[in-house]
């Protein structure tokens, strides 16, 4: 199969930046799109002027200050990356998908609440564009062997920063794939915003489990880093290891840590390599997965919507 024609909207940290100074490190849709196999980079597209200098000194690629400029060169794609900020994502695509694609990879959370994302989801099904959101997790099949480790002791507490909806979305999504519909939603504290983010500490009820969110002060904890904590385990990783770790949650005596599997360093490569799977229909279950992830969409955009009206009631 030919390679799929990618444009990047939004060239910020996880447009374009993140990486941009590291060697061995994937974690921006543009680097990740560069160095494919799969996909090939014809353009991008950000307001901002040292952006668009930086994406054109780095990859030597059209790019341009707004969608008109980019429509009138009339250049041909397949897949769309939008990583404009949320409040931006529905009136972004709803101009966008008035141009001719096949599909659309949205930085989560693909719009600002349960509403838009279902406007999305309607002109994405009325342009037959297949929808994928950027939770990392989802992508990366070892990131299951934790749920052994959770379902030990039926409770265990995350640990978050850096608000709601930019962080703690994340791990939302993951324990939604992978623990079901939430059956209990308590909130436990209400703490400060993070750019206007909110950051509550809450209670999340799933079947098999019961799943404590705490927000915590340290303000540079990034999307990266893994703080989970059960009665009998601690699975943790940090910005600066390469490996996600499990020990023995014990205060008597010093307990060893093991490897549970090595930290991915390309981070968005993995994730268009299990899109492009999608695309493609390589998976056996694919069209099965892909429904269970759509699924997946919609039911963060449920509970954050839920969360934000119990906070404010709290």
């Amino acid at each position: 199969m030919k390679k799929i024609k990618t444009i990047v909207f939004g060239l910020g940290n996880i447009g374009l930046l993140q990486d941009i100074n590291k060697k061995h490190e994937i974690y921006s849709h543009s680097k990740s799109v560069s160095i494919s196999k799969k996909f090939d980079l014809v353009g991008a597209i950000d307001i901002s002027k040292k952006n668009r200098q930086v994406f054109l000194k780095k990859y030597n690629k059209p790019v341009f200050k707004n969608i008109r400029d980019f429509k009138d060169k009339n250049i041909s794609f397949d897949l769309a990356i939008i990583s404009l900020p949320t409040k931006l994502h529905l009136k972004f695509f709803i101009k966008l998908s008035k141009l001719n694609f096949k599909y659309c990879l949205f930085e989560k959370p693909a719009g600002n609440n349960r509403s838009e994302f279902l406007k999305i989801k309607k002109i994405a099904l009325n342009k037959k564009i297949k929808l994928f959101v950027n939770y990392i997790r989802l992508y990366q099949k070892k990131y299951n062997i934790i749920n052994r480790y959770l379902l030990d002791k039926n409770f265990a507490t995350f640990y978050y920063n850096r608000g709601l909806m930019n962080n703690c979305s994340h791990l939302i999504s993951f324990c939604l794939f992978n623990f079901g519909n939430v059956k209990k939603l308590k909130i436990t504290r209400k703490n400060k915003s993070f750019n206007g983010d909110i950051q509550p500490s809450f209670l999340l009820e799933f079947k098999k489990i019961k799943a404590n969110f705490v927000n915590v002060s340290k303000s540079n904890m990034s999307f990266n880093e893994l703080n989970i904590i059960n009665k009998r385990n601690i699975i943790y990783s940090r910005d600066n290891f390469n490996s996600v770790f499990q020990k023995k949650n014990s205060y008597k005596k010093k307990s060893n840590k093991k490897i549970l599997f090595l930290r991915d360093k390309k981070l968005q490569l993995t994730v268009l390599n299990e899109i492009y799977k999608f695309i493609t229909n390589e998976s056996k279950n694919s069209k099965k997965t892909f429904i269970r992830l759509t699924k997946n969409f919609i039911d963060v955009h449920r509970v954050l919507n839920l969360i934000k009206i119990k906070n404010k009631n709290f």
